[in-house]
């Protein structure tokens, strides 16, 4: 992998997270606090207070978390509306018969043969509220929007319930 150019040790983020994020943000496209063209850099490296120690586990365990939450609700509400639809149920099973037959697990190759398991995977989150807001934000400058001010650094929160009924 090419990085441009090489980091200074003293600016690289700390050890535990050097191992996992360096590979991957070598190549990001920084525009930081250092005067010239975009450079190909670690964003981490020149950011240590975007980044402070710990927020790489706690980042990930986030993920696992959200990860988990929202498979253990679609499958619960899977559940809950296939007994509520045996109709929808029946399809579903027919086509994984179909597509995979009595013995096989799914692969993502499977995918594009069950557009109607998909459909209602997807019909299923969106009518069953698996995550009723979004991920907060902030932005790092004043912004107007549609007639609003959102000051720099206000916590910002999207209601995907709003945006999906």
């Amino acid at each position: 992998m090419d990085t441009g150019s090489r980091l200074d040790p003293r600016t690289q983020p700390p050890a535990p997270c050097r191992s996992i994020c360096l590979p991957h943000l070598t190549d990001f496209p920084f525009r930081g606090p250092n005067p010239g063209p975009q450079t190909s850099r670690c964003a981490l490296a020149h950011t240590p207070h975007l980044f402070p120690d710990g927020q790489l586990a706690r980042l990930i365990g986030d993920l696992f978390g959200a990860g988990t939450e929202t498979t253990t609700n679609t499958l619960l509400w899977c559940i809950v509306f296939m007994l509520n639809y045996p109709t929808v149920l029946s399809r579903v099973q027919r086509e994984i018969d179909e597509v995979l037959g009595p013995t096989r697990t799914p692969s993502m190759q499977d995918k594009q043969h069950m557009s109607y398991t998909e459909a209602t995977i997807v019909e299923i989150q969106r009518m069953a509220e698996i995550v009723p807001l979004g991920v907060p934000h902030c932005p790092l400058e004043d912004v107007e929007f549609r007639g609003y001010t959102i000051p720099r650094g206000t916590t910002v929160m999207s209601n995907l319930y709003a945006v999906h009924r």
